[in-house]
């Protein structure tokens, strides 16, 4: 699998991170993007069910923050996907983040982390504890954790009240 993962960011990911503007502190390389996505995939994950919504919303956030095209996207997922069902603790995954992010771009993956959360129009808790983990290991201030959550509520219930006016 390591020869795969070190495939694809030869083929498709020769520039370094550009992502999570202004939040990089150096050039991380590669494994920041599949520790963004690994971390993405664990709060889908949460609620033992992956939806075609949260993926979807993976795919929009790695396709925003990394400019990746879909197909580029497609297979950090696969890869991503892979990782995250080997990994024994989410620890290697946010050291690399919070050696690589200052504190804006960690609570930009925070609001990322939410949006898959909430991407199936629920908030099911075993993804909220989840996302509540993550903050704590990526050393975010409960006053990010609310702000981020209800910032993203509060445009997940837009949507919702725009989908049943239609």
């Amino acid at each position: 699998m390591l020869d795969r993962i070190r495939q694809f960011f030869e083929e498709h990911i020769a520039a370094p991170a550009q992502g999570y503007a202004g939040g990089a502190k150096a050039d991380p390389g590669h494994g920041l993007h599949l520790a963004t996505a690994a971390l993405l995939l664990e709060v889908s994950r949460a609620d033992f069910q992956v939806h075609d919504k949260e993926l979807e919303a993976i795919a929009r956030i790695l396709q925003r923050q990394f400019d990746f095209t879909e197909p580029e996207t497609r297979e950090l997922l696969e890869l991503a996907r892979a990782e995250s069902e080997e990994l024994l603790s989410l620890h290697p995954v946010v050291r690399l983040i919070n050696d690589h992010f200052d504190h804006d771009g960690r609570a930009r993956i925070m609001e990322d982390l939410w949006q898959v959360a909430y991407a199936d129009g629920k908030l099911d808790k075993h993804q909220e504890y989840t996302v509540r983990k993550i903050a704590d290991l990526l050393y975010m201030p409960h006053s990010v954790y609310i702000r981020t959550k209800l910032k993203v509520e509060g445009g997940a219930r837009g949507k919702i009240q725009e989908t049943r006016d239609k």
